[in-house]
């Protein structure tokens, strides 16, 4: 669970923070907004210096993974509306392919959440030092592949961390 709350330190300024708790609301593991548009201007610009590839890569990704539907649709008679549904959403996917690429190829800093959302479609804290980001061009994890992975260093409270982030289809 996730929740956006404003942290007041001796009731002198605001911090934005993001939170996360896990399914007991323990372990709470925050990251200022600060920190995650610079973790996300990061991994997105490293991703445009690749967009030279990336098209031919996922165009690959995808059609192996609507053949692969396919074939598993033809053999099982159960579940076939949840199949039909991740290839739609596949094909959806395929046919935005092109715009997608475009937008990750030309990508320069941004600072507004709207913004975000156009390419990113959730950020997944895993801990404190390591973040899972999927993309927005299929609406599902039917593609569960790590197109880049890196580090990158961010203040965190008073200390400087090396943090990992991974980025998923």
């Amino acid at each position: 669970m996730v929740s956006v709350q404003i942290e007041r330190p001796k009731n002198k300024y605001e911090i934005p923070t993001l939170y996360c708790y896990d399914k007991h609301r323990k372990n709470r593991v925050s990251m200022t907004v600060e920190n995650l548009f610079l973790l996300l201007n990061n991994a997105l610009g490293k991703l445009s210096q690749q967009s030279h590839t990336l098209n031919s890569e996922i165009n690959n990704l995808l059609d192996q993974a609507i053949n692969q539907l396919i074939v598993v649709g033809n053999n099982v008679t159960e579940e076939k509306l949840e199949l039909l549904t991740k290839r739609v959403s596949l094909n959806n996917a395929k046919n935005r392919l092109l715009n997608f690429i475009k937008q990750i190829k030309h990508f320069s800093n941004m600072n507004e959440v709207e913004e975000f959302k156009r390419l990113v479609r959730v950020v997944e804290m895993v801990d404190r030092q390591t973040y899972n980001i999927r993309l927005a061009l299929v609406e599902d994890n039917s593609l569960d592949f790590c197109l880049l992975n890196s580090k990158i260093t961010l203040k965190v409270g008073a200390k400087n961390r090396d943090v990992s982030f991974f980025i998923y289809l």
